[in-house]
């Protein structure tokens, strides 16, 4: 039986060549050749294409060069991992091209319009942290159990010896918040924007503002990297800040595209330079971590179709084999699940949508899921995301100097997902932990806290160093004090004796007033339930207080070390939940 190619064939010598793509569509089908849906749409109006050029196994795709060329086929790239080149020829030139025994089958290069996160919704009494370290970073970084981990570890330069690649639109290295940057912080940098447009995908080594980018090309990108890699202690710290990093710039903001229109899209080109880029982070400079912003499903341009939840099974999508394929080689793979909410059935972008991919969703400091996060599952029945990571009302620095406390978008989970992996590869290679990617990918899953709030798909929990470190889940996430907080009654750290709580407000009028149950509990590191102290018709506001006498609930008397405190305030609001860190010394 003939083999099955996707193609989409114009004959030379024709002035119609809708008419003839139709009707060479019917013959392919008596063939058993296949034109797919969006190649049947897109490059029918197309004199000159892009394209894919796929090649059958065994072949190599650098020996077609030649061959390739005197069909007039200029290559743009050639991927070995989906073993294929990607180029430009004459709409004439494909069929014979699709003839040619060594190829596989063809397909266009797509064009995606590009979709910005949901609109900020702005929170009313939220309370920033500052932390003498940690900065407006330690909710966040708390949430995610950072701190305990760092700890429990012994690191004391987090993220040291790994490599992070970080794809996005550029990157700003000059701002205060990267001062702590060696000359070898930077393994290399690529700027594949610059050959987007072209016929070649061609780079320089420059990831900042160049001339002819927009002004804000190196905005995202620049608050992505800040979220890992920030040292500015007592203002910004990110998760991995001494790590070393290779930046691609693959993301082309708001540009004229090619066919000289100027629109808020992203255009022919990005997927190639998306993949180019992780083959060279991951074959050539051996990247520990990918870490990805950029997602794709909606959008098309030029009558393009969208990706339909069927094509999000992945296998099916080019950017989605990509992803699995360099997760196949040793390299975590982190994604941002999208922007596009939870509707039903599916909102997840590729490509999350991998089987190796870690997924990331977004939720705030408190654990509550963000409004805007996509949710799957896949078609083939998988969830998605696979992790939570705080992406809502984060800490972020901003490109022209400065930080910023409202970034919303998994654009800004997912590199605090990854930068927690990045501490536990570094733990791991110190305790000679050995584990394979597949293990530390379900690790990764199985070892996230339980969210407070509304579930995510497939129960889903947010990313918690501490618990990935050590292999024991359960610890919950800790909560950044609200309008109404629990303050210990005494003095860092104790010295033993009873230790009391007091329930107040920042404002206490009639109106902050509430009444309900009280319920704390205090846990070891490990997670370990150590104490639990209810108190009923307690009051916020009204000086209500809860004593501890230190000991375990056997009596016995707890050891020196750090303990967790978690409260619960169930009354007529709802329930609220809040906690903190105490020091116990003997």
């Amino acid at each position: 039986m003939a083999d099955k190619k996707t193609v989409s064939i114009f004959r030379p010598g024709f002035h119609n060549p809708a008419f003839f793509l139709a009707l060479l569509f019917c013959m392919a089908l008596a063939s058993g050749q296949v034109v797919s849906k969006r190649a049947e749409r897109a490059l029918a109006a197309m004199p000159t294409a892009k394209v894919w050029v796929f090649f059958k196994s065994g072949v190599n795709p650098d020996s077609m060069d030649t061959l390739l060329r005197g069909y007039g086929f200029r290559k743009r790239l050639t991927s070995r991992w989906l073993n294929g080149t990607s180029g430009s020829a004459a709409a004439g030139a494909l069929d014979r091209i699709a003839g040619l025994p060594q190829v596989a089958s063809i397909d266009i290069v797509e064009r995606y319009a590009k979709k910005r996160p949901a609109p900020l919704r702005k929170e009313t009494n939220v309370r920033i942290t500052r932390d003498p370290y940690y900065g407006y970073s330690f909710d966040e970084l708390a949430a995610m159990a950072v701190p305990e981990a760092l700890s429990y570890s012994g690191i004391d330069s987090a993220g040291k010896g790994i490599v992070i690649a970080v794809l996005d639109a550029g990157f700003n290295l000059d701002h205060e918040a990267f001062a702590h940057f060696t000359p070898t912080t930077i393994v290399a940098a690529r700027d594949y924007v610059a050959g987007i447009l072209d016929t070649a995908i061609m780079f320089d080594t420059v990831v900042a503002n160049e001339p002819g980018d927009t002004s804000d090309q190196e905005d995202h990108g620049t608050s992505v990297l800040s979220i890992i890699a920030a040292c500015k202690p007592g203002v910004m710290m990110g998760v991995a800040p001494f790590a070393r990093f290779i930046l691609a710039k693959t993301e082309l903001n708001d540009t004229v595209d090619d066919s000289g229109r100027w629109h808020e899209a992203e255009v022919v080109g990005e997927e190639d330079a998306w993949i180019a880029a992780v083959e060279w982070a991951v074959d050539t400079l051996h990247a520990d971590i990918v870490t990805s912003s950029l997602g794709y499903r909606y959008g098309f341009t030029d009558g393009r179709i969208d990706y339909t939840l069927n094509e999000l099974n992945g296998d099916s999508l080019r950017i989605t084999r990509v992803a699995d394929s360099a997760a196949s080689r040793g390299t975590l793979v982190f994604e941002a699940v999208g922007n596009e909410g939870n509707q039903y059935p599916s909102t997840l972008s590729a490509p999350a949508d991998g089987h190796n991919v870690i997924a990331v969703g977004a939720v705030d400091a408190n654990g509550i899921v963000a409004y805007y996060s996509s949710v799957g599952p896949t078609s083939d029945g998988r969830q998605k995301p696979d992790v939570c990571a705080p992406g809502h009302m984060s800490t972020i620095a901003e490109t022209g100097g400065g930080y910023r406390y409202d970034a919303t978008g998994t654009s800004f989970a997912t590199p605090m997902a990854a930068g927690v992996a990045a501490l536990f590869l570094q733990y791991a290679r110190k305790t000679g932990l050995s584990l394979s990617t597949t293990a530390i990918n379900d690790r990764i899953r199985t070892t996230a806290a339980k969210l407070y709030g509304e579930p995510v798909a497939g129960g889903s929990g947010m990313i918690n160093a501490f618990n990935l470190l050590t292999g024991s889940p359960g610890l919950p996430p800790v909560k950044p004090e609200p309008n109404a907080v629990l303050f210990a009654a005494f003095p860092q750290p104790v010295k033993g004796g009873e230790l009391s709580f007091t329930l107040t407000t920042d404002n206490q009028t009639p109106a902050d007033m509430r009444t309900g149950l009280l319920s704390i509990r205090i846990y070891s590191l490990h997670g370990e339930l150590i104490s639990a102290l209810d108190k009923k018709e307690a009051e916020v506001g009204a000086n209500t207080r809860i004593v501890w006498n230190a000991t375990t609930r056997s009596g016995a008397r707890v050891r020196p070390g750090i303990y967790c405190v978690r409260a619960t305030f169930d009354g007529n609001d709802g329930i609220e939940y809040w906690g903190k860190k105490i020091a116990i010394v003997r």
